[in-house]
């Protein structure tokens, strides 16, 4: 059960700390101010943080989703208001958060699911 708290290695790691941190500074914001949007956007934003921490396939597949859009915003705001530092930014890190998704591996000290299934049966 201890194991599937460890961290999960690698890129995934910060992005999902990254993901945790900024569902929880939405939340407080939409708390504090009473944007129940932004509460739900923090909330979802926790939860697919969790889901990478804890190396889920659906949050993994999400947040490239996710990034996808980023990346798709801010290729759109670099045409209509040329360059700025914050949409190539947001460019640079929804392409670090793609790339960190798709080399994701899976620990090799992780156990095979039939493991799980004959645990199971016993």
């Amino acid at each position: 059960m201890l194991s599937l708290f460890r961290p999960p290695g690698g890129g995934i790691s910060l992005v999902a700390i990254l993901w945790i941190l900024a569902g929880g500074f939405c939340m407080y914001l939409g708390l504090r101010s009473g944007l129940n949007y932004i509460l739900g956007m923090g909330l979802a934003f926790f939860v697919l943080g969790a889901g990478l921490w804890l190396r889920q396939g659906w949050a993994r597949w999400l947040a490239m989703g996710v990034s996808a859009l980023g990346v798709c915003s801010s290729i759109i705001m670099l045409a209509t208001k040329g360059w700025e530092a914050r949409p190539v930014l947001k460019l640079l890190s929804a392409l670090f958060f793609i790339h960190a998704l798709w080399v994701w591996e899976v620990r090799k000290d992780d156990p095979e699911p039939e493991m799980f299934l004959e645990d199971l049966e016993r």
